[in-house]
């Protein structure tokens, strides 16, 4: 059995049903998932370009290389040690940035500006 069992049915204007569905499939979700994080009170940003998974992936590679490399000269002296790690550290942080901004939805302004959702339309 459905957990959701309540129905709603909206009227629609032909071009709020076409922007509708560009925009759940921008973000790919279905039509009734774009409308519930709407809901709880979230944007739904697009999906990310393709290749930006390897993206990512690339820059976590490089982030274990630079430890890598700052453990080996650690041990032999040779390379500041903490300068690679505070390196690693920063790529680290901006990975995760990167993914927050493209992969998290923004949470509605509620100050009655609408601001953040001007960029979704």
């Amino acid at each position: 059995m459905r957990k959701r069992n309540i129905e709603i049915k909206v009227r629609l204007y032909p071009n709020e049903h076409k922007t509708l569905i560009r925009k759940a499939k921008s973000a790919g979700l279905s039509r009734e998932g774009y409308i519930r994080t709407l809901i709880l009170g979230y944007v739904p940003r697009a999906q990310p370009p393709i290749g930006f998974d390897s993206l990512i992936t690339e820059l976590q590679t490089i982030g274990r290389n630079i430890n890598q490399i700052a453990v080996k000269a650690n041990s032999l002296g040779i390379v500041d040690a903490e300068a690679f790690i505070f390196e690693a550290a920063n790529l680290s942080k901006e990975v995760l940035e990167i993914k927050q901004a493209v992969l998290m939805p923004d949470k509605v302004v509620t100050d009655g500006s609408n601001k953040n959702l001007e960029s979704v339309q």
